[in-house]
């Protein structure tokens, strides 16, 4: 079964899914990618990433 969701994946088989939160489409799992830099993520994940910079203790 592994080896069959490999192939799936490699053959770009696997499709975006997603759903509606707060009234607004989402995607249940973002697409990813190889960039190093968050300028690349999206604009809640950055928003999330500045919260906890911000933090002054454990998030």
């Amino acid at each position: 079964m592994l080896n069959r969701m490999a192939e799936q994946a490699d053959a770009g088989a696997v499709a975006a899914v997603s759903a509606k939160v707060a009234g607004r489409a989402v995607l249940l799992i973002p697409h990813r990618s190889d960039a190093a830099d968050e300028g690349a993520l999206p604009g809640d994940y950055r928003k999330i990433l500045a919260i906890v910079r911000e933090a002054d203790g454990p998030v």
